[in-house]
């Protein structure tokens, strides 16, 4: 099995970001490796900050919720098409509400709003991804899924980093973390 890990390091301000997917148990180690083996130092009062994204759902289903795309984007619009809603109580109870919004962008959140009571939360999205008519794209759209706390079906392509950076200034991606690496 390969594996890629990929370290961004700013020398500027002396912060480090790594990306090692499905390996986040050993990424304050790799951060001590890439130190004393890539920078020639050795760490000093080191306390290991593990970013730990975790998507908040809520937003997007109050009244007025829109995606905040740019208009230069290449993004045209972001529907949801679908939302589980989970029990507060029985975390086994899941309810799915699943419609195409071919008509009403909002169809699913105000189908939500009918059936959700105070004791369950969103739990997962589906979100229908429209791009803008190109000739560079192969496909007008895309799905994302995003279950909490921190699952999301988007990798490192630049479409996908686009729609990350959507999903930050919507509110529902938190800001990354900046590792900050104490060297002697």
């Amino acid at each position: 099995m390969a594996f890629e890990i990929v370290f961004m390091y700013c020398e500027h301000t002396a912060t480090l970001d790594l990306y090692a997917r499905k390996n986040t148990k050993n990424k304050p180690h790799l951060q001590e490796l890439f130190a004393l083996y890539i920078l020639k130092a050795k760490l000093t009062n080191f306390t290991p900050c593990v970013e730990s994204k975790k998507y908040d759902l809520e937003p997007i289903f109050e009244a007025g919720f829109e995606f905040n795309i740019p208009d230069k984007s290449d993004i045209y619009t972001i529907q949801i098409i679908s939302a589980e809603v989970t029990c507060n109580n029985d975390p086994t109870i899941h309810l799915l509400v699943s419609i195409f919004p071919d008509k009403n962008k909002y169809a699913v959140r105000d189908r939500l709003v009918k059936v959700r009571s105070q004791t369950e939360y969103i739990s997962a999205v589906k979100l229908k991804v429209f791009f803008k008519p190109n000739s560079v794209k192969t496909k007008p759209a895309r799905v994302v899924s995003i279950s909490l706390p921190d699952k999301c079906s988007l990798g490192c392509s630049d479409d996908d980093i686009l729609i990350e950076e959507i999903l930050a200034a919507s509110g529902i991606e938190p800001e990354p973390l900046n590792l900050s690496l104490p060297c002697m």
